[in-house]
């Protein structure tokens, strides 16, 4: 949660878009390449997430190997205010759609930012994906 509450949210509320809007079309994999990453921001850090993804993907390729980590590509707070416009399309997606897409993707990793009690566990959000 310390680089969402931080970084990105600040920069993303201010506009009403996402980060991956701030990137460069070279910065971008094509639709669905590469891992969807599954995290709970909760109580975890994100140095710990990179430091878990760096260990996954040692050997790789790092610039064309993609991940999709919802913090840089989904605006919670846009997504989840009742009043936009943007509601009747996350309804649409969150009742057929988000399955439909992570099934597309390469790849599919859920963080675990301990072994005892898993942060992803206990979020119901974590658990649906």
């Amino acid at each position: 949660s310390d680089v969402c509450d931080f970084l990105i949210l600040p920069m993303c509320e201010e506009k009403e878009c996402f980060y991956l809007d701030y990137l460069k079309p070279s910065q971008l994999g094509k639709p669905f390449e590469g891992t969807f990453i599954s995290n709970a921001r909760t109580n975890t850090k994100f140095k710990d997430l990179i430091s878990a993804l760096e260990s996954h993907f040692v050997g790789k390729n790092s610039k064309t190997t993609y991940v999709w980590i919802d913090q840089f590509c989904a605006n919670q707070p846009l997504l989840t205010d009742a009043s936009h416009p943007l509601m009747a399309e996350r309804s649409e997606l969150l009742n057929r759609g988000i399955h439909a897409a992570i099934e597309h993707f390469d790849h599919f990793v859920v963080f675990f930012d301990t072994w005892k009690d898993p942060a992803p566990l206990g979020r119901a959000w974590c658990i649906w994906e």
